[in-house]
């Protein structure tokens, strides 16, 4: 599938295992934090704010809250799903300032909102899934981007690539 969603629940923490994410993600943060390493650098998000991570190999360390769990909202898309949304809505390509393999997202009461009917429709049969899904990303690219503009655009361009990260670098 071009999109998918996965619910990512643990009640103990993880500390830098290696990941290789085969598509673009959104890692919507709700309880806990998280702690992405790229090559020379890395990031730490709280239930505060979410990110969006390129696809490539990363390593990742996710840690409980204080109550004692880690949750987060998986959203995977793929590049064709992202080009097609760049073309449908006319995205012209920016030049992006620096090349980061992520974007953080502030998490607001929208983003609480979509998390709350991306729960919902988790429950519909997979032959529905699929549009809704593709509806839902649409959804929230056009708010991003209002929300962020051309910078948001940029990160989006420099997620279409051709080379993969070199997990030697990173570790």
């Amino acid at each position: 599938p071009d999109l998918f969603i996965y619910d990512f629940k643990m009640t103990s923490d993880v500390v830098k295992s290696k990941v290789n994410l085969g598509m673009n993600m959104f890692s919507f943060l709700q309880e806990g934090k998280k702690q992405v390493h790229f090559a020379g650098t890395s990031v730490a998000v709280n239930k505060d704010q979410s990110l969006i991570l390129k696809k490539g190999n990363w390593l990742w360390t996710e840690l409980l809250d204080t109550e004692g769990t880690y949750y987060c909202k998986l959203f995977f898309f793929s590049e064709k799903i992202l080009k097609e949304f760049l073309n449908k809505y006319s995205i012209g390509k920016t030049s992006p300032t620096k090349k980061k393999p992520y974007f953080i997202i502030k998490n607001d009461a929208y983003i609480t909102s979509y998390l709350n009917t991306l729960n919902t429709i988790s429950k519909v049969p997979a032959s529905f899934m699929e549009n809704l899904l593709s509806v839902k990303f649409e959804e929230i690219m056009l708010y991003l981007i209002n929300k962020y503009g051309k910078t948001f655009e940029a990160y989006l361009h420099s997620l279409i690539i051709k080379e993969t990260s070199a997990f030697k670098k990173i570790v």
